[in-house]
């Protein structure tokens, strides 16, 4: 074991001076040669004929002896000497970048007497740097986020404020962590060269700029969903497209507008020819779809203006049916006879569209003849009946009684109009309240003795002249032939 004790401290004892001897290349490490004379010849003593063999104790003054600095003539070496370029290339992208890089550290290497940077003090202070910043996010998580912020949201009726503190911790602590981190190596920073003191500033800012970045991005999703809501209680499906298409939407630009603001303002990046690129390609693409960009405005006109939903009867460009579909770029219609019809949205809003469904009420118009030889007393207890049949009925507002007349007086009978009105605009509804008032008022007018009119024509035939006029039986006709 004592064995062992005396070369471990030996080997300690040699890398310790090595390491001086390293850190200071003025040392003259060859000790000095004494010139000869004729009594003494010259002896020059080398370090690798050296050898300590000592059991510990006496350690410190031999280091001293070793490590004792000689005025020394030397010349300084040559790369002191040389200076050094400065950057003209800041695009981390180029090989030009990187050669300039590998240039200044050789140079500063080689002119730095020692790492003053990373003496022990800096490092100590970025250890205590690091352990606070560790500190500072597990007491924001727990304290801050499982604590304050929690009790506030158990105390609100909403759950808004729990998505969004689900949604900024990670950002917010990505931010301390960036901060803290770069406030404690700061005190190693300063005393580094300047490009790489640039550098950490310009890296810790796009680090700041990201996690701002991804809190935007992240409460893109709960702004959606509050929207989605909404949009969840209307009849149309197509707002809940556009719901996801503006989610993906602000996400691609949050995410373009960070990207572009980091490597314009922080990273120094050379983007107004990208930006100029995309402007021409993004003309080219909007002249050539613009057929499908007037498409998707007018999708979104129909969902701004509603002018019809999903499931609502409608009459354009010549086409009776119901809206089965609305989406980008079309809407399909089922017509009554049972064809799909698909029409461009951007026909769509520049047709007229009749909305049948969204009709209040259904109005009818009936005409009920009665024959020429009807008394006045029938014309009138006709005219009772039909109050009676059509008054109150199921699908009658007071504002919208049943209106009946004798209004006209027809070449081949005594007319009587009816006017009705049938609530809510339910198509089928209707006409099955409408066909079973039609029977009654068959039945009624049958028990009343009162005959329906029907188109005829009464032809009077005279004689011309001293022309004989003779009615010929068509059977007798038939048997002649």
């Amino acid at each position: 074991m004592k064995n062992s004790c005396r070369l471990i401290l030996v080997l300690l004892t040699t890398f310790m001076v090595a390491g001086a001897v390293a850190a200071e290349p003025s040392v003259n490490v060859n000790p000095p040669v004494v010139p000869a004379t004729a009594a003494s010849p010259a002896i020059t003593v080398k370090p690798e004929n050296v050898f300590i063999v000592t059991d510990g104790k006496d350690l410190q003054p031999l280091l001293d002896k070793f490590q004792k600095k000689t005025p020394t003539s030397s010349p300084a070496p040559a790369a002191a000497n040389k200076t050094v370029k400065p950057m003209t290339h800041w695009n981390p992208f180029s090989a030009v970048f990187w050669s300039e890089i590998k240039e200044k550290v050789i140079a500063e290497i080689s002119t730095m007497d020692r790492l003053n940077a990373f003496r022990a003090g800096n490092l100590y202070i970025l250890l205590a740097g690091i352990i606070l910043t560790i500190l500072v996010l597990l007491a924001f998580r727990r304290i801050v986020v499982g604590g304050i912020i929690a009790w506030c949201c158990r105390h609100t009726t909403t759950s808004l404020d729990d998505k969004l503190s689900r949604a900024l911790r990670p950002p917010v602590e990505l931010f301390i962590l960036a901060v803290g981190i770069y406030l404690s190596a700061l005190k190693i920073i300063v005393e580094l060269p300047d490009y790489i003191n640039l550098y950490a500033a310009r890296l810790c800012q796009a680090f700041v700029v990201a996690a701002i970045a991804w809190a935007i991005f992240r409460s893109v999703d709960i702004f959606a969903d509050a929207v989605a809501k909404y949009t969840r209680k209307t009849e149309s499906k197509l707002d809940d497209l556009l719901v996801i298409l503006m989610r993906k939407t602000l996400k691609i630009v949050v995410v373009i507008i960070a990207v572009l603001f980091i490597g314009q303002n922080i990273l120094g990046l050379n983007i107004t020819t990208l930006l100029a690129g995309a402007g021409i390609f993004g003309l080219a693409v909007a002249f050539a779809a613009q057929d499908s960009i007037a498409n998707f405005f007018g999708s979104i006109i129909i969902v701004i203006d509603k002018p019809f939903f999903v499931g609502d009867r409608i009459k354009v460009e010549g086409y009776d049916g119901i809206v089965v579909n609305v989406g980008f770029r079309s809407t399909k219609i089922q017509t009554l006879d049972g064809h799909l019809v698909t029409l461009p949205n951007k026909k769509m809003t520049e047709s007229t569209v009749e909305n049948v469904s969204k009709r209040p009420s259904i109005r009818f118009i009936a005409d009920y003849g009665l024959t020429y030889d009807s008394t006045p007393e029938q014309m009138v207890r006709a005219m009772d009946l039909l109050r009676e049949i059509f008054a109150n009925h199921e699908g009658m507002t007071p504002e919208q009684p049943p209106l009946i007349f004798f209004n006209e007086m027809k070449d081949w009978a005594l007319n009587i109009q009816v006017i009705v009105w049938y609530h809510p605009g339910d198509w089928v509804a209707a006409m099955t309240w409408w066909s079973k008032k039609n029977l009654e008022v068959l039945t009624r007018f049958n028990q009343e003795k009162l005959n329906f009119a029907f188109p005829t024509n009464t032809t009077h035939i005279v004689n011309d002249g001293g022309k004989k006029f003779e009615i010929t039986n068509v059977a007798d006709m038939n048997k002649q032939v």
